[in-house]
């Protein structure tokens, strides 16, 4: 399927670096990000859903959960205030066909 321009633009889900990092399992990178004083509490798009193909988005948790990175777990919870931060946290599934999460 051939999208136009503003079809794309609408559609676009901007993902914060360091969920970005948090997906990759890159802890040099994360780190680099914390030093620019980057928030690893962000949110945003990380994956998927393999039933019904709707876009996940949650926290840099999440996202290192979801693929897999043991090394990025481990590097985010040893972080001040992280773990507690996490614990209440739930994973979003969003409609690919719309902006706003499911109901």
């Amino acid at each position: 399927m051939n999208m136009t321009e503003a079809e794309w633009c609408e559609n676009y889900r901007p993902t914060p670096y360091v969920v970005l990092a948090a997906s990759s399992g890159s802890v040099a990178t994360m780190r680099l990000l914390q030093e620019s004083k980057q928030d690893v509490m962000q949110t945003g798009p990380f994956g998927v859903s393999r039933s019904r193909k709707n876009v996940l988005a949650g926290n840099t948790l999440h996202a290192a959960a979801y693929h897999g990175q043991a090394k990025m777990i481990k590097h985010l919870c040893q972080q001040p205030g992280v773990v507690k931060a996490y614990l209440n946290s739930t994973v979003q599934e969003m409609s690919n066909k719309g902006s706003g999460p499911l109901q």
